[in-house]
């Protein structure tokens, strides 16, 4: 094999993963009326991640996704990173729904659930386009 190394941007399976990011993240930040951070996220992927599948840790903006499970592959590992991105959210959410809503009581898991599905619908569009 030559020295010569191969720029995976020109890879065409790279380029529509990245267009279906970029669809995705538009999706999600119309969803939740918020901008994305242009400092972006760290995307670790490791053989094993933990018990759950995919995590993030809101303290460093960094993402881990297991990459030998079947609930990241194709464009499910997509849903997963973006999901876990959506917690940057988490507090801005809390805080709106508390402010329009003084007196309920918020689930605790309801920004996971809503991040899940808005995560999902975004994935299940974009896997309608391919």
């Amino acid at each position: 094999m030559s020295g010569a190394s191969r720029d995976p941007v020109g890879d065409e399976p790279h380029a529509r993963m990245i267009g279906a990011l970029v669809d995705v993240i538009d999706y999600v930040t119309r969803a939740y009326a918020l901008r994305w951070p242009t400092s972006g996220f760290a995307v670790h992927v490791s053989s094993y991640a933990n018990y759950g599948s995919a995590y993030s840790s809101g303290l460093s903006n960094v993402i881990v996704v297991p990459s030998q499970s079947n609930l990241t592959a194709d464009l499910y590992g997509l849903e997963a990173i973006v999901h876990e991105a959506m917690h940057q959210w988490d507090g801005q959410m809390f805080g709106a729904l508390r402010a329009a809503a003084p007196n309920a009581t918020v689930p605790r898991d309801l920004s996971h659930a809503l991040g899940s599905r808005i995560a999902a619908e975004a994935r299940r569009r974009e896997r309608a386009e391919c």
